[in-house]
Formats: structure tokens, sequence, C-alpha cells
């Protein structure tokens, strides 16, 4: 009975490893976690674009009348869960990992750098500082989070392409498949 177990698990359930139990992935499973790491630091990159247009706009109308308190939304914690599951996926030849892993690297390094770049900005107007140095040190932060902002975008598009170079290996272009044809289209 055993010898069968054995056999069915490697027919049907060919993503583990019976003997120690250890889940390996697919090239598609590990593509997927760089993809939803790369759509979670959007998601992230874009909640602080937002609370840095509101307070920009904020920033505009303080300096016209001098009026009123600025204020700025939390960023919040910074999370690394998407980061370290596609840090983690296997299934990929070692240079596709390393050329994977090397840019989601690089995206996470940003996106780390525009957290600890907006949180200063942050602790800048919940101290009121502003008021004494008529914001020049937020004039600084901006022009900061503006130029990390657009290297983001650009690592992002890097990131992208090397995924879907990886993608194309694994599933090359088949006119006669329904799903390929209306991808390309």
């Amino acid at each position: 009975m055993q010898p069968f177990l054995r056999l069915f698990c490697l027919l049907f359930l060919p993503s583990i490893v019976v003997a120690g139990n250890i889940v390996q992935t697919s090239p598609q499973q590990s593509l997927n976690a760089h993809v939803a790491f790369m759509n979670h630091s959007v998601d992230e990159v874009m909640h602080r674009f937002q609370m840095i247009q509101t307070y920009y706009n904020d920033v505009q109308r303080y300096r016209q009348t001098k009026n009123g308190p600025l204020r700025i939304s939390s960023s919040g914690p910074l999370d690394d869960y998407y980061f370290q599951k596609a840090m983690a996926g296997g299934g990929l030849t070692a240079a596709e990992k390393q050329a994977l892993n090397a840019g989601s690297t690089s995206l996470w390094q940003l996106l780390t750098t525009i957290d600890q770049t907006s949180k200063p900005l942050e602790t800048y107007v919940r101290l009121n500082d502003y008021q004494r140095d008529n914001l020049k040190q937020s004039d600084v932060l901006l022009a900061e989070l503006e130029r990390l902002f657009t290297q983001f975008r650009l690592v992002k598009d890097t990131l992208y392409k090397q995924i879907q170079q990886i993608y194309r290996h694994y599933q090359p272009y088949a006119p006669n498949n329904a799903y390929l044809y209306t991808e390309r289209d």
C-alpha cells in the first residue's frame, strides 16, 4: 500500500516532495509571487503618492493664506510579507531566480527609501516645524519623494519586463492557443 501512495503522490501531486514534505513551486507560482509583490508595492506607493498629493495641495493653500495647521496622513508600517514570499519562490533556473530576486530587491529597497523619506515629512508636519522654517524642509523632502516616485516607476517597469521575459520562456506564443492569442492581441 505504501508504494502505491508514493506513486500516487508523485503522479498527481508533482509540487510536493513526499519524503521531506517540502513544497516546491512551479515557475508560474514563482512568477506570480513576484507579480504579487510588484502589485503590492505599487499599491503602497500609490497610497503614499495620494497622501503626498493631498499634503502638497494643503501646502499650496497654506502658502497663500498662512492660515490653519497643516496635516498629513500617517503612512503606517511597511509590510514585507509579499517581498519575502517572492524571495522564497523556486521552480526557476538559478539565473532566472537571481535576476528576479535582484529586480525585486531593488524595488523593495526603493520602497523602503520612499517609506523612510515619508516618515520625516510626517514628523516634520506633526511637530509644526513648517512654521519655523517657512516650509523649506518640506520642499526638500517633497522634491526627494518626487525623484523617488520617478525612480520607482523605472525600477518597476524593469522588473515587469524581466517577469514577462521569463514568462515567455515558459509559455511561448502559439497562435492556435486561444488564451495566448487573446493575451497577445
